[in-house]
């Protein structure tokens, strides 16, 4: 499995692009089980305040016995810890949300 996504964006005092791929491999079992996740914008997914700055969110998830509960945190853990964020400068701020966004996913 592989896929890439790049964001890109200019202003007149600072310019970025960032660029991701990932890369899976099953080995000897019969279904890769991890999963990864790539969102090269967090804007729509949290507050108005967090929409003006730039976040992404980049992860992946090693699924034990399955792919279950990897494929729920790729599919809802960037949003669960994106609406937590509520100053997005502030770096315990952003911490306090991470923390509670994995124990939201793991309830």
């Amino acid at each position: 499995i592989s896929s890439s996504s790049s964001s890109s964006s200019s202003s007149s005092a600072f310019k970025y692009r960032v660029t991701s791929g990932a890369y899976g491999n099953r080995g000897l079992k019969a279904q890769l089980e991890d999963v990864e996740v790539q969102v090269a914008d967090l804007s729509g997914l949290g507050s108005e305040e967090l929409g003006k700055h730039r976040s992404a969110f980049f992860g992946i998830f090693d699924g034990h016995a399955g792919r279950h509960a990897a494929d729920f945190c790729a599919e809802n853990l960037a949003r669960l810890i994106a609406e937590k964020i509520d100053k997005p400068t502030d770096n315990e701020s952003v911490r306090r949300a991470i923390m509670q966004g994995f124990r939201d996913a793991d309830a």
